[in-house]
């Protein structure tokens, strides 16, 4: 069985932000785009928390 890390860092959390941002050149619906880059959002602010936990 394969163990996971649950904890990611702050830089794999930038990480997904900026996939997400790649991603909404290849989508093809506006809605698409507000959701990828509400997602890239989410993922900046969870690595601001992984950063720095008492903000």
């Amino acid at each position: 069985m394969r163990k996971t890390r649950q904890n990611k860092t702050a830089e794999e959390y930038r990480q997904l932000a900026k996939k997400c941002r790649e991603s909404v050149r290849t989508v093809s619906t506006e809605k698409e785009r507000v959701e990828l880059l509400a997602r890239a959002q989410g993922w900046d602010l969870i690595a601001e928390h992984a950063e720095h936990p008492a903000l």
